[in-house]
């Protein structure tokens, strides 16, 4: 066990799993707080907690630690997780001081741009090269935020693009591991669809293009359509009884569920003028992009903690039933008043990841990091 606090803060940094994804927690919270409280020019300070700084830490945590290991990447991650971490806190600071925090981000996601493609270019490496693909997409767009008012819905599309390739990966290994644990055998194997991950990837890019031109909203209702019913026809491979067994595959199906329903429901909107735009896109914001980033954390932090068998401990289940929660209060009942517009759905978001960095701070300094056997 992990003892002193010096030995623990240098494990998180060695590990940068840890630390970026207990720093997204304080992130998550900070920013519910800014909602409930009317903090600074809160709107925008809200989003820019979230899409920044948030999303920069899970990105920063899933890739610091994932890219290595893909890579054959053997040598001290603690300078690159302090570079990381420390460009996230001055964008922060410099968010709160002067609202000028996306002045930092761009250097941010250049840096996480520019380890990961040296990576894999020194391991000859090219099964990985989406990822650079849509982090350099990310870094464009963060790049017009400086100079242009870009719209914000840019990048949760993005996010939602890497979210299916990172998905791809990752609910291999879960599927796997559902598969192994109910045949003793060991025999079956999951093989995700790669041709309709590569036409969700692309569909969610052209939806992103299209959020710089406004004029053609009838092209991105199709686009946003589309994207919906591709990823509605992908979660047709996780249709076996044996997946609809075990808590964390139930858990992913419904997620990408969510991310079919709520795109078609998004294109429909803005296709036939409904009305629910920002109420659709606040639910693919909680339930698919927090939903699938808290099940990365919960994955990943599992896995590299010991644990081989893969077992949710009970604060994350109740933590996915809170985040459902939080979505059908901010999208169906967000029309009745401001209770479930902000309150209720702040409140919640608050919750999950204060249960999260309790627990697996817990769980952290008790475990020593360990290697993905899968």
């Amino acid at each position: 066990m992990i003892k002193s606090f010096q030995a623990i803060i240098l494990d998180f940094f060695a590990h940068p799993m840890r630390i970026f994804f207990l720093y997204a927690s304080f992130f998550a919270i900070f920013g519910s707080m800014v909602l409930l409280f009317s903090l600074n020019n809160f709107i925008a300070f809200h989003q820019f907690i979230f899409l920044q700084l948030f999303c920069g830490c899970a990105f920063a945590g899933f890739l610091l630690n994932a890219m290595p290991d893909w890579t054959n990447y053997t040598g001290n991650l603690t300078p690159f997780s302090i570079i990381a971490f420390s460009l996230l806190t001055l964008s922060f600071f410099m968010e709160i001081v002067a609202g000028k925090g996306i002045f930092i981000m761009p250097i941010f996601w250049f840096f996480l741009l520019l380890i990961c493609a040296y990576w894999l270019i020194r391991d000859k490496n090219t099964n990985n090269f989406s990822l650079i693909f849509v982090l350099t997409c990310i870094l464009l767009v963060n790049l017009t935020q400086v100079f242009l008012d870009t719209p914000s819905n840019a990048l949760i599309h993005l996010y939602i693009a890497a979210v299916v390739i990172i998905g791809f990966r990752v609910s291999a290994v879960m599927a796997q591991l559902a598969l192994d644990k109910a045949s003793k055998s060991k025999t079956f194997v999951f093989l995700p669809n790669p041709i309709s991950r590569n036409l969700a990837t692309l569909s969610f890019v052209l939806l992103t293009l299209s959020e710089f031109f406004p004029q053609f909203q009838f092209l991105k209702g199709f686009l946003a359509l589309s994207s919906g019913c591709i990823m509605l026809g992908r979660i047709t491979e996780w249709h076996h009884i044996v997946f609809f067994k075990i808590h964390y595959t139930i858990i992913h199906y419904f997620l990408f569920l969510g991310i079919g329903i709520f795109y078609v429901a998004l294109g429909l909107d803005l296709l036939y003028g409904f009305g629910f735009y920002h109420a659709i896109l606040h639910g693919i914001t909680i339930w698919a992009l927090l939903g699938f980033i808290f099940l990365i954390f919960n994955v990943a932090s599992l896995r590299h903690s010991g644990q081989l068998v893969l077992n949710f401990p009970r604060s994350s289940k109740l933590a996915f039933m809170l985040l459902g929660l939080s979505a059908f209060f901010r999208v169906v009942l967000s029309q009745f008043g401001i209770i479930f517009y902000i309150f209720i759905p702040s409140i919640l978001l608050a919750l999950i990841f204060f249960i999260f960095f309790v627990k697996f701070y817990k769980i952290y300094v008790e475990n020593p990091f360990t290697d993905d056997p899968k």
